[in-house]
């Protein structure tokens, strides 16, 4: 998931509704990324064929647009109640931060087996906005364990963090 995520943010795209309902197994264990429907370029040199091989126009662009910024933001509302980060539901910027949120409620929801947030929609909103986490009882899996003191997915993280 960290290297989709990698690629998506290197290649100028915040998914914005990151979710293990949104990530395919393959038979040789690859994982794909789906459901592009909230995504949102970041930069506009990626607006190219560069990328696709063909012009790209997002929902929101008027056609003329001559900003020089490397990241632009997005202020709409998407996600899942489950994996929503805080800027998303206090309207603030919605790009590639989103997505690191929401690999973290992932990560946390593998290790655990339940949800960083609970409870009703607006209750998981408040918990979110005030980073309430539910703590369950200690519990990882020997899996788990592995993957948190591996070296080589530490420094991974480490090195798609830092650009954040």
């Amino acid at each position: 998931m960290i290297n989709i995520l990698e690629f998506m943010h290197t290649s100028g795209i915040a998914h914005r509704d990151f979710k293990p309902e949104n990530i395919l197994l393959k038979t040789d264990g690859h994982m794909k990324c789906i459901d592009f429907g909230t995504a949102k370029f970041l930069d506009t040199k990626k607006r190219t064929s560069e990328l696709f091989g063909f012009p790209i126009v997002s929902d929101d662009d008027d056609g003329d647009s001559d900003e020089d910024s490397e990241s632009i933001p997005r202020k709409t509302f998407n996600g899942t109640r489950y994996y929503v980060s805080p800027e998303v539901l206090e309207s603030r910027d919605a790009g590639a931060p989103v997505d690191l949120w929401a690999l973290g409620a992932i990560i946390y929801q593998m290790a655990t087996g339940e949800y960083a947030f609970s409870g009703t929609s607006f209750q998981i909103f408040e918990k979110i906005k005030s980073l309430t986490i539910n703590y369950p009882p200690v519990y990882y899996s020997l899996d788990c364990s592995l993957f948190i003191g591996n070296r080589k997915w530490t420094q991974k993280l480490k090195t798609l963090f830092k650009n954040f």
